[in-house]
């Protein structure tokens, strides 16, 4: 659902053919007309507009390299 929102309150001006994608199969899920694996699109439009959290993993692992060595990045 957050998703969906996200995509409604996209401005229109930055709207693109990947956001039209993304909207379609975002909505189509929501209604159960397609299981939620088929709405990739939504991802696609979310890495393109780097809209995607950061990978957890690598943000610990930074981290754990952070307390172990003050001067690693």
């Amino acid at each position: 659902m957050d998703a969906y929102r996200h995509l409604v309150e996209w401005p229109a001006s930055m709207r693109d053919t990947a956001h039209a994608v993304a909207l379609k199969a975002c909505s189509a899920a929501l209604c159960g007309e397609i299981d939620a694996e088929t709405a990739r699109p939504v991802a696609a439009f979310a890495e393109k507009h780097d809209l995607l959290a950061p990978d957890t993993n690598s943000i610990a692992a930074s981290r754990l390299r952070r307390d172990r060595d003050p001067h690693a990045p």
